[in-house]
């Protein structure tokens, strides 16, 4: 295993960890968990395994394995940044909901002008 795959591999399980630790003090909900630990783990296993990505690459039409993970990541990436802004979207609409009826149920507060005073 080269230097690089051990480094890589230590941050990716650093990662790990810091998912766990976010899921245990509820930071976190299952389903994200999991969905996050399944991508760590499979980053990981290509890590230790470089060569069944290269073998994945030529197999889709990519001459290389690092491609074939660009791609991926690229595409990943896209997804959730489309995700966060329907996420977004969705919150500012029930934020205008929710102002619009505080505003509907707030009574006026009349406005008094005070005198002013002269001298």
């Amino acid at each position: 295993m080269l230097a690089s795959q051990i480094a890589l591999a230590i941050l990716v399980l650093i990662i790990i960890y810091k998912t766990f630790t976010s899921y245990r003090t509820k930071h976190l909900s299952l389903s994200f968990t999991l969905l996050w630990l399944t991508l760590w783990l499979v980053i990981l296993f290509f890590i230790t395994y470089p060569n069944l990505l290269i073998k994945l690459a030529h197999l889709v039409g990519i001459g290389r394995g690092v491609d074939l993970a660009i791609y991926l990541s690229l595409i990943t990436v896209f997804f959730l940044v489309y995700k966060i802004f329907l996420r977004l979207t969705h919150i500012e609409k029930d934020l205008t909901q929710i102002s619009r009826k505080i505003a509907l149920n707030t009574p006026k507060q009349k406005t008094t002008k005070t005198a002013k005073s002269t001298r």
